[in-house]
């Protein structure tokens, strides 16, 4: 699997955000002597831009940075340029969400909490329609197909030769609401969390909070931390545009939080009976 040209470009930010500090400067003054505005200069230092040969050469030139990196940081910015498999969803995708899209194919494990729906990782396709659909009522039907295309390809991780892990909690909830009011849709949506959930399963971890779990935290919002191999950590929190936080006082404090999550969480076998109890609830009043 070739490397995710966002991920390329987060290394070479926070490198050149490296030289940059080595170099005693500021965005502000950086942000001078390139003739930009420091608001670039930290899209940049953030992966959140490509960046031509032309300005990293002055960059480079700027921060004094020796030949003997030259090299690896030309290439991480030629490759940062290059567009993922999600680009050309990028009429129907905010900037925010292809970013996430992009780390999450790079990303070797998925901590996830969720308290609305079931994680877009996990739906059937029907259920990825339905509840596109709920949020975005006045969608065309087109929009709302290339909106399903995105998560059934973004699901391919779990089936690659190295498959993408997930640990996953979500509150019991998630399991209740049906959405879009479709009961067969969320029946099925049910049995496929069962079998994703099934004991063999060494890549997905599925725990469900019970409503009268005297320990849950409070109310949260849904959130991902993304883990990798060989780059920093980083949070993503599904809001309306959706943000992402890297800085390591962020990330640890969400790590915290997901354990405490799971350890208010039923065990993965109990989870898998809540499951069936619930499916079995449903299906009577269907």
């Amino acid at each position: 699997m070739a490397e995710s040209p966002t991920v390329k470009r987060r290394r070479l930010g926070m490198l050149l955000k490296e030289f940059r500090v080595a170099a005693g400067m500021t965005t502000e003054q950086a942000a001078a002597e390139l003739d930009r505005t420091d608001s670039w200069v930290s899209k940049i230092e953030r992966g959140r831009s490509g960046l031509t040969r032309i300005y990293l050469e002055k960059i480079l030139d700027l921060y004094r940075v020796g030949e003997d990196v030259r090299a690896e940081l030309t290439e991480l910015a030629k490759g940062g340029r290059q567009r993922g498999w999600w680009s050309k969803y990028s009429s129907i995708l905010s900037k925010q969400y292809s970013a996430y899209i992009g780390f999450e194919a790079e990303a070797s494990r998925l901590l996830i909490y969720e308290g609305m729906v079931v994680h877009g990782l996990l739906q059937t396709s029907a259920y990825a329609r339905a509840a596109i659909r709920a949020g975005n009522p006045d969608d065309a039907t087109a929009t709302v197909d290339r909106k399903v295309e995105v998560r059934l390809n973004r699901q391919k991780r779990l089936v690659a030769e190295q498959p993408l892990r997930l640990q996953v909690v979500f509150d019991e909830a998630v399991l209740h609401r049906i959405v879009s009011g479709n009961r067969q849709v969320h029946l099925a949506q049910l049995d496929h969390l069962l079998d994703l959930a099934d004991e063999d399963n060494e890549c997905i971890h599925l725990q469900v909070i019970p409503f009268d779990d005297n320990n849950f935290p409070g109310m949260l919002p849904s959130f991902t931390l993304l883990e990798f191999r060989n780059d920093p950590e980083l949070v993503y929190i599904e809001t309306v545009t959706g943000d992402l936080y890297e800085d390591p006082p962020d990330t640890h404090r969400y790590r915290m939080t997901f354990e405490n999550l799971r350890a208010a969480a039923l065990s993965e076998s109990s989870t898998r009976e809540l499951i069936r109890r619930v499916r079995a609830e449903i299906a009577a009043r269907a």
